[in-house]
Parts: C-alpha cells; sequence; structure tokens
C-alpha cells in the first residue's frame, strides 16, 4: 500500500444523474460502487474478515512484543532490542490505520468521517509505513556495520549512538515524507448525491505526469533504495563471514602443525580449546543475524508482489480487483509476521540457552575451572539473552 487506496470509490464517473435521495435508495449507490470498481462486492466480505482478523493480530502481537521489551528496559541497553522496539510500534501502527481503517472503510463502503481525519488516516498509513520500511533497513545496516568492523564499531556505546541515531532519522524521515499525503487526498463527494463521500486524490492533479511523479518517488523511497541497501548489506555481511573462516581455517592449519611435538611418539597435536563464552558470543552473533535477515527477507517477500503489480498498474495493465485485493493483504501480513519471527527467534535462543548452560558446567567440572553459567547471561535471561566478546555485544 503507498497511501492511495481509495476505499471501494476507485474511479469517477459523471455519467450518473443525481439523485438528492440516494441515502435512502441503497440500490443507487450498490450500482455506482459497481461501475466503478467492478466485482468489488464478489470479495468483499473476504476482504473485511481478512483485514479485521490481520489487524487485531497485528496490533496484539506487536503490543505484546513491545511491552515485553518495556518491562525490563531492555529497549535502552541493547541496540538490537531498540530497534526491535520501535519496530514493534511501527507495525502497530500500520496494523491500526492500514489493516483496521480499510476494514472499517469497507464496512462503510463510504468515508463518513468528514476531511480532517481522511488527511489524518492517509498521513498516518504513508508515516507507519516509512517507519516500518526505514527501521528495519537501519536494522540491516547496524548488523553490517558490527559484523563489517568488529573492533572498532561494536562497542555497546557505539551500537546503542547508532540505534539512536537510526531510529530517530526513521521517524523524522517518515514524518517529512508523508506530509503530502495530508495534502493531496482530501473529501470529495460522489457525482450520484450529495450525501455520498469518499476520501480521495481526485481533482488534486492536474496532469498524470503528477500522479506518475509522485507514485514513482514513493516507490522508490519505500521499496527499491531500501531493497537496494539490504542486498549490498547482506552480500557484505556473508563477504565478511566467508573471510573470517577463511582466515580461522588458515590459523588453525598453522597452528596444528607448529605444535607438533616431535618429542612424542606417536606425535601428538595440540588444539586450542575454544572458551564456552566465546563460543555462545559466536553463537549469539549468528542468531542475531539470522533474525534480522529473516526480517528483511520476509520485507521483500511480502512486497514485492504488491510493487511489481503498481508498476504494472502504471503501465496500464488489466490486474483484476481481487488480485490486487490478495496482493494488498500480502504486503501487510508483514507488519503481523515480524513479531513472530523475533518471538521464535527468540524461544528458540532460550531453550538453546538452557542446553549450553549444561554443557558448559559438565564440562568445566570434568575439567578445568568451573564455569558458572550466571557468568554468561545477564539476569531475566528469559527475556533477554546478552552475550559480550571482546569488543561488542550481541543482543537478542
Amino acid at each position: 500500500m503507498t497511501g492511495h487506496s481509495e476505499g471501494p470509490l476507485q474511479g469517477n464517473t459523471t455519467t450518473d444523474p443525481e439523485d438528492p435521495n440516494c441515502r435512502s435508495n441503497y440500490t443507487i449507490i450498490l450500482m455506482f460502487i459497481d461501475q466503478t470498481n467492478p466485482g468489488y462486492f464478489h470479495h468483499r466480505l473476504n476482504d473485511i474478515i481478512l483485514l479485521f482478523s490481520m489487524a487485531t493480530l497485528g496490533i496484539v502481537l506487536n503490543l505484546c512484543m513491545g511491552r515485553a521489551l518495556a518491562e525490563k528496559s531492555a529497549y535502552r541497553q541493547s541496540a538490537n532490542a531498540m530497534l526491535i522496539f520501535n519496530l514493534a510500534i511501527a507495525d502497530s501502527l500500520v496494523a491500526l490505520f492500514c489493516l483496521m481503517s480499510d476494514g472499517i472503510w469497507n464496512v462503510t463502503m463510504q468515508w463518513v468521517a468528514g476531511d480532517v481525519v481522511c488527511k489524518i488516516v492517509k498521513f498516518m498509513q504513508m508515516f507507519s509505513l516509512y517507519a516500518t520500511t526505514l527501521i528495519l533497513t537501519g536494522m540491516t545496516v547496524e548488523r553490517c556495520i558490527t559484523v563489517t568492523f568488529p573492533i572498532s564499531k561494536s562497542s555497546r556505546s557505539e551500537s546503542l549512538r547508532r540505534a539512536r541515531l537510526i531510529v530517530g532519522f526513521a521517524w523524522l524521515f517518515a514524518f517529512v515524507c508523508s506530509i503530502p499525503q495530508a495534502v493531496i487526498f482530501h473529501v470529495e463527494r460522489a457525482p450520484i448525491c450529495p450525501d455520498f463521500f469518499q476520501c480521495v486524490t481526485h481533482n488534486f492533479y492536474t496532469s498524470a505526469a503528477q500522479e506518475l511523479a509522485y507514485t514513482m518517488t514513493t516507490l522508490v523511497l519505500m521499496f527499491i533504495l531500501p531493497f537496494v541497501i539490504i542486498c549490498f548489506c547482506y552480500i557484505t555481511i556473508f563477504a565478511s563471514f566467508s573471510k573470517e573462516a577463511q582466515q580461522a581455517l588458515g590459523q588453525v592449519r598453522e597452528s596444528s602443525l607448529r605444535s607438533v611435538d616431535q618429542c612424542s611418539s606417536p606425535p601428538t597435536v595440540h588444539t586450542e580449546r575454544i572458551k564456552p563464552g566465546k563460543r555462545l558470543y559466536q553463537k549469539a552473533r549468528r542468531i542475531s543475524l539470522w533474525m534480522t535477515f529473516t526480517i528483511a527477507l520476509t520485507f521483500v517477500i511480502c512486497w514485492t508482489p504488491y510493487y511489481v503489480a503498481m508498476l504494472a498498474f502504471l503501465l496500464q495493465w488489466e490486474i483484476p480487483p481481487e488480485t490486487i485485493s490478495s496482493i494488498f493483504c500480502f504486503g501487510m501480513s508483514n507488519s503481523v509476521l515480524n513479531p513472530i519471527i523475533v518471538g521464535a527467534f527468540r524461544l528458540t535462543t532460550g531453550n538453546g540457552f538452557k542446553k549450553q548452560t549444561k554443557v558448559i558446567a559438565s564440562t568445566a567440572s570434568r575439567g578445568g575451572t568451573p564455569v558458572d553459567p550466571r557468568e554468561t547471561a545477564p539476569k531475566n535471561s528469559r527475556l533477554r539473552m546478552k552475550y559480550e566478546g571482546p569488543n561488542e555485544s550481541f543482543d537478542l
């Protein structure tokens, strides 16, 4: 959704006779909607059920995730938690102003809230979508910097500072880019009667080129540019991991060759054991990275069909209304899936941590210095798993 949705009324016609009593003549309204949006009543009920269901689920899940982070102030102590907390807020706004408002609009079939509310709702729709996209893109950039510069840019203070900058920029940029929505959209009376209104863009653009320019700008800022940034960041991340793996393999081979004891019979190879804390740190870094990658991949999968359909619409290709409706709901499902993805990764990490602590304790008791599992994670580890390396920290 790019903020160009205009409810059941998708076109404008002046061929219908004006009927001052059309509010009491419901049939005329239904005929007008069916003429301007063919096939709308075939999928209207399904759309209403789906929109309200997704809106309720999205609001509940995102508020629960935000509350879980806010209760222990985790979002103030971890860069990743701060970004996820703000993503949950943005996704809640998407569920409320995009899904819920469109569901109500499909029930009423006309705009009944007035011109001011029309502008506010359209502004908030674009604002929430921009915020979600920018915060998600910022999460990818932050992970890329942390992985690529593990020594100089990965301290807790540096990560928190970047997260604050990302969050501030995302909300501010989303606000600025959404202002045109409050100008473009307004309430228009339908030509069939003076009592039937819709929140539309009709009569604002003076030429088709203006509408095309605004739509293309939205497409670039909300999808194409974030998509390019996400791809670049993960190519850089995986290239960095590949380089690290090759360097580690070379160091292991070199260390093994040097540590061969020529005096022993047969010769023995002394290998350096990886410390439990470092192993947990490496695992946490992988989990944190894969969580961010999964969220970014879900964003691309959910929204690609919609923006492809938008391009097809601009090229004046015929797309069935029910297909557009399905693609719209599929794109909006991204805001419902995000808290599910985060919750799944947190649950997996929590179970894995319990197993890891048992292994660490048993290994240490058999030989070497005992390791207290509490030293590898902070308090309230069920809510927030934190692993710290020599110069960086990864919080899930």
